[in-house]
């Protein structure tokens, strides 16, 4: 087993005896897809730290595709493909860096792994012994008793769940000689995998909730989650900056980072 940390931003580099492998990069955003000059500066802490290398590519547009394939020329004159790992959240990244870098070693990210995220899902499982519930009935004036079913074994399963158990999935990461896929550790707990022949990367503390290409941490309307407007000049504010938010329905912080929420 591995231990590794996951950097989206360099200057944050402390102490890293503890850990195997250095994550750079991001996953959610195509602008923060790292420049020619800090790629380098992750060769050089790998390398002195005795670290392997793996990179972290978001969902992309055709511009970020070209980034990400000009960032891996960038690492190849430095450093052997061969002992890099690629994480892709996309599957034309997928697709083209099979195409144009064969020797690179991918890695399905856990955008495409389809977990159930939704943090009441924990609530609703963890009640499954509370078999009564009341309300009280304005028109009659009286406390009503409800007696709840108890949600299907294959339910929960279901929810914990990943498509990583989908075995034509399976066959084709394999056939595409992808070993590992990335997973989040979700509040209602994960099943076991049921193929043994695809391993897997764990993220923790946080998992993400969901992500979009609007992003609310570079719009000034932070307090009104509902007012989304085009960005035009990225100015890069969540890089220095994060946001607590609260819902009733969620007993869970919730943070929002970017364009996206994590818990």
């Amino acid at each position: 087993m591995e231990n590794a940390i996951f950097l989206t931003d360099l200057r944050l580099v402390r102490d890293l005896k503890c850990f195997h492998r250095l994550y750079f990069g991001n996953e959610f955003c195509q602008r923060l897809i790292p420049t020619h000059k800090e790629l380098l500066q992750a060769i050089e802490i790998v390398a002195k730290n005795n670290l392997r290398l793996t990179l972290v590519s978001p969902y992309c547009t055709n511009l970020g595709l070209e980034q990400i394939k000009k960032s891996i020329l960038a690492i190849e004159r430095h450093y052997p493909l061969k002992e890099i790992e690629l994480v892709f959240n996309d599957w034309g990244v997928f697709l083209e860096m099979r195409r144009h870098f064969p020797k690179l070693n991918l890695i399905m990210g856990r955008l495409l792994t389809k977990q159930h995220r939704d943090p009441r899902l924990l609530q609703i499982i963890s009640e499954q012994k509370k078999q009564e519930a009341t309300y009280f009935d304005k028109k009659s004036g009286k406390v009503v008793v409800i007696h709840k079913k108890s949600l299907p074994v294959d339910t929960i399963k279901h929810y914990r769940d990943s498509n990583l158990n989908v075995t034509l999935l399976n066959e084709f990461l394999l056939k595409n000689q992808i070993h590992r896929a990335e997973i989040d550790n979700l509040l209602q707990g994960i099943n076991p995998l049921s193929q043994a022949n695809i391993n897997v990367s764990l993220y923790y503390p946080y998992l993400y909730l969901t992500t979009s290409r609007f992003c609310k941490s570079s719009n000034s309307e932070i307090n009104n989650l509902n007012n989304v407007r085009r960005i035009n000049r990225c100015t890069k504010a969540c890089k220095n900056s994060y946001y607590h938010i609260s819902y009733s329905s969620i007993k869970e912080p919730v943070f929002l980072r970017g364009n996206t929420f994590f818990i």
